[in-house]
């Protein structure tokens, strides 16, 4: 997830009608997966005030798949979507954040992050699509 710092509503009684909607929006559609993982993303978007991106382990491949993605920008949305689709997997053993917290178990936060200098260290074609999304702290 990408975002800003946590603000006052996305504390106390703001998380608790946040997690009051997941629950009603997951009871709601739980006979569709994607509509589910769909979900997740656009609220944890609107918690975080940026974007998410939700990830699930494909165990027999060792890989992370881009599963939902939501952002507050419809046209970054597409744009993200379209590259995580054509991405593939992300190698469990690889050296991102996602597969590291997946092995470890453990958390990340970052809470602040240079735009430049995130999209001068990332693979080549990511670049333009970082340039846009101008990630400046991630969870």
């Amino acid at each position: 997830m990408m975002g800003t710092a946590p603000t006052p509503e996305t504390s106390g009684d703001a998380r608790l009608r946040i997690l009051a909607e997941v629950s009603h929006s997951l009871a709601a559609i739980t006979t569709d997966y994607q509509s589910v993982l769909n979900t997740i993303a656009s609220i944890c978007a609107r918690l975080v005030g940026d974007g998410c991106l939700v990830t699930l382990l494909d165990a027999e491949r060792q890989q992370l798949m881009g599963a939902a993605n939501a952002h507050h920008d419809m046209d970054l949305e597409a744009v993200y979507r379209e590259y995580v689709a054509g991405m593939g997997g992300v190698p469990l053993d690889g050296p991102s954040i996602s597969a590291m917290v997946t092995r470890t178990g453990e958390p990340a936060f970052v809470p602040e992050i240079d735009p430049a200098a995130l999209v001068a260290r990332s693979e080549p074609a990511l670049r333009p699509l970082l340039t846009r999304l101008d990630i400046r702290s991630f969870v």
